[in-house]
């Protein structure tokens, strides 16, 4: 009997501790379960954070690099052009009869080191190297929905692309100089002023212009031209003038092959003798040229009237 209960309270015991190990084994396992769930917790709270501050990134106004990232994007990345000539203007560039031409052309060979160097300028004020950049552009969000609009027609005329270059790049233009306005640019900009004005209208210049001034501005802006203005206060400058051709009558090849360093009195203007058919290259070239001429020509021609430098 006395091995009886020793048996009993043996096997009590083994029950004991197998119910204890059941025990710790569960509540290890509601541990690990309240763990994994405090962990999906996290991840959660982060992804929403994340996905937060990604949507506040693309709302609120952002930094001078991402809106050129976004400018490229959703403003020149889905610009087209308008494959099917019976929707396209017809006809070719005006022949400027009669118009002040340059003499030479020749390459501007140290474009992009000023280029880099006033580029460098801008960074240097937008994004300061001892602060925060400054966040004033349009956001993401905001250029997307610009781009649907300004791109949502093929470029098949002058009336299209002004359309485009009015809000996909004039306002983009005219937004970086309002915020550099507001900086102290005396240092790395000295001749910013108060930024630029895009114009249909050169006589905006002088609204009472004298007989002779008359005489010398026989010429107005037509639809497809633009003046640029630098402000400076209430007085207002010539930079240049901006002359609209659309893409299927002024095309990359003829730009290519027709701007090239020459005579340009001899070479294009004085070049009467139109290569044959049959010889396609010197034709191409010879057209290229023409066509390429005839554009530089006619803004050439306006910005020599008006006295603009360059």
């Amino acid at each position: 009997r006395r091995r009886e209960e020793e048996q009993r309270r043996r096997e009590e015991e083994q029950r004991r501790r197998e119910e204890e190990q059941r025990r710790r084994e569960e509540a290890e396992l509601r541990l690990q379960s309240t763990q994994q769930d405090l962990q999906s917790a996290r991840q959660a709270l982060r992804s929403e954070q994340l996905l937060r501050q990604a949507l506040e990134n693309r709302v609120n106004a952002t930094t001078f690099e991402q809106f050129l990232q976004s400018c490229h994007e959703h403003l020149s990345v889905p610009l087209a052009f308008q494959p099917k000539k019976s929707k396209s203007t017809k006809g070719s560039i005006t022949a400027p009869k009669g118009r002040y031409c340059p003499t030479t052309l020749r390459e501007w060979s140290d474009f992009p080191h000023e280029r880099d160097d006033l580029f460098g300028r801008v960074f240097h004020l937008l994004h300061p190297p001892k602060s925060h950049p400054l966040t004033v552009f349009t956001s993401p969000e905001g250029l997307k929905t610009i781009g649907n609009l300004a791109c949502r027609r093929q470029m098949g005329s002058e009336l299209d692309l002004m359309s485009y270059e009015r809000f996909a790049v004039e306002e983009q233009v005219i937004s970086i100089f309002q915020e550099l306005a507001k900086l102290n640019t005396d240092s790395l900009l000295p001749n910013l002023g108060l930024g630029v004005s895009f114009e249909n209208h050169a006589n905006t210049l002088d609204e009472n212009p004298g007989p002779a001034e008359q005489a010398r501005r026989g010429w107005r802006p037509r639809s497809d031209q633009l003046c640029v203005f630098r402000r400076d206060g209430e007085s207002e400058s010539l930079l240049f003038v901006i002359e609209y051709k659309a893409g299927h009558k002024l095309q990359p090849v003829a730009l290519k092959d027709g701007l090239q360093p020459c005579n340009f009195w001899e070479d294009i203007v004085q070049a009467h003798v139109i290569p044959k058919k049959d010889n396609e290259k010197e034709r191409a070239t010879y057209n290229a040229r023409q066509l390429s001429g005839a554009a530089i020509t006619q803004t050439f021609d306006y910005m020599i009237r008006e006295g603009v430098e360059y």
